[in-house]
């Protein structure tokens, strides 16, 4: 199973909890041809996955999900308001994060080992909907950690004199080596001049008249 996480939380912990996740609900031959995108998302946590041929081994399996980069203020430590609109009227509140996670996971890779009905596996005593995560289904998972990664900061280069010194003697010796070739290719060519002046002195017609006396 293949992990590409282009969000601000840690890569190896995205990927202890899609690994559990995964041996859940995948054969290894599924999770051999499986890859998982975290991407990021200002809203709700939230999946997308293609659906598994039954038997396949060549098909290529893919899990997005879209998760927040952030905890909101309310709960900095554990919970995030993730709670899809359309179901905001069933469950008010905030949805955890991690459990959410989990849940969303655990759905998409369910049709990536070939269940289809959206309608039935968003069920309320189905394990695999937004109802579960509220039933506390998933808590097991909000002892896991999870944790933004530090950001790369990439450090300004400082240009001191030493710095500037040392880029004006490069670009000297790099005009220096262009003089060189260039005073070469001058005295060639004035060589080749000289050459064929002469050469065309030589084959000039004799334009002198002779004088005999009588």
């Amino acid at each position: 199973m293949k992990i590409v996480n282009r969000t601000k939380w840690k890569t190896e912990q995205l990927r202890a909890i899609a690994k559990e996740i995964a041996g859940r609900y995948l054969e290894s031959n599924e999770r051999s041809r499986l890859t998982v995108y975290f991407q990021p998302s200002k809203k709700w946590v939230h999946g997308e996955a293609n659906v598994g041929r039954p038997g396949s081994k060549t098909q290529l399996l893919y899990t997005k999900i879209w998760l927040p980069n952030r905890f909101t203020p309310q709960h900095p430590e554990q919970r995030l308001s993730v709670i899809d609109s359309r179901y905001a009227r069933s469950f008010p509140g905030a949805s955890p994060l991690r459990a959410s996670i989990a849940s969303t996971l655990a759905h998409e890779f369910a049709h990536n080992a070939g269940r289809r009905g959206e309608r039935s596996m968003r069920a309320d005593h189905c394990p695999l909907g937004w109802a579960a995560v509220h039933r506390g289904e998933w808590d097991e998972f909000e002892t896991w950690p999870l944790e933004l990664a530090q950001p790369v900061t990439k450090q300004k280069r400082k240009t001191g004199d030493d710095e500037a010194l040392a880029a004006v003697e490069q670009r000297i010796r790099r005009w220096e080596s262009k003089l060189k070739r260039a005073q070469t290719w001058l005295k060639k060519c004035r060589r080749q001049k000289r050459y064929y002046e002469s050469k065309i002195a030589a084959s000039a017609p004799d334009t002198g008249s002779s004088v005999v006396d009588g």
